[in-house]
């Protein structure tokens, strides 16, 4: 989604500290998936596609990030 990302881990155990960055960059690229304008089968993606013209089913995080944006704008 063109956003900057730095992980910081401390952790005494490398293997840990690599896996711990490892999973953190895998759920940032699950959500990109999901929420990115430029992905065109993501979720977002798909909504917008349909604004106005037909319903769009949604992943549970999807509606949860979009209620609580709501709630926060």
């Amino acid at each position: 989604m063109g956003t900057l990302v730095k992980i910081f881990v401390i952790e005494k155990d490398e293997k840990l500290a690599i896996t711990a960055i490892q999973e953190a960059f895998r759920e940032i690229r699950r959500l990109e998936k999901l929420m990115s304008i430029l992905i065109p089968d993501s979720e977002i993606s798909k909504i917008n596609q349909a604004a106005g013209k037909d319903r769009v089913p949604l992943s549970k995080v999807l509606l949860t990030v979009l209620q609580r944006s709501l709630f926060w704008s």
